[in-house]
């Protein structure tokens, strides 16, 4: 985990900025692609408010259920300075991790949402394969290196060959006011 002056970057963000759970409905799953296509993202936060915040997912974590495919799972993330949501997809439950004087966030995070196109500012942050048969929950530690400003996009993709791999989502996500 990197430090900040001995203290870790999610305590520090824990303590100057709200907090946020993101999860799907209970009991509700989410299945990714058999091919990367770039408007069909498996997650897709998305921040459009212009407000003085800045977006910050700490991490997530993605159970795989349900029968998967046999061989590799490839997982991408992007991030865009667009808002790329266009339409459809479930939208996550987003709720503060901490009681009282909370402000509701400026983001959305859906699952198997359509992606506008990409702007020309869209880069790869992170690209890798997973086994299929993954006993334990893919964590990403996004350490909060990966930010949204006032707008802007952040994309997930998963696939596998033949049979899109199946997740129960866990997402926490800072944000962090600006002024």
């Amino acid at each position: 985990m990197a430090q900040v002056g001995g203290l870790g970057r999610k305590y520090l963000y824990a303590r100057d900025s709200q907090v946020f759970a993101v999860t799907p409905a209970q009991g509700v799953q989410t299945t990714g692609q058999t091919s990367f296509v770039a408007t069909t993202p498996t997650f897709l936060i998305a921040k459009t408010d212009g407000s003085s915040t800045r977006t910050i997912p700490l991490s997530a974590l993605l159970g795989l259920t349900g029968t998967q495919a046999g061989g590799a799972i490839s997982v991408a993330v992007y991030i865009d300075s667009t808002d790329r949501y266009s339409s459809d997809g479930t939208a996550l439950v987003i709720k503060p991790m901490a009681m009282g004087g909370v402000v509701g966030p400026g983001f959305r995070v859906y699952s198997n949402a359509t992606a506008s196109a990409a702007s020309d500012a869209v880069r790869r942050v992170a690209e890798f394969t997973i086994s299929s048969t993954l006993e334990i929950p893919l964590a990403i530690d996004f350490e909060g290196e990966v930010q949204i400003g006032q707008v802007g996009s952040i994309l997930i993709y998963t696939w596998a060959a033949t049979t899109g791999p199946t997740w129960s989502p866990n997402f926490v996500i800072a944000e962090e006011r600006l002024t």
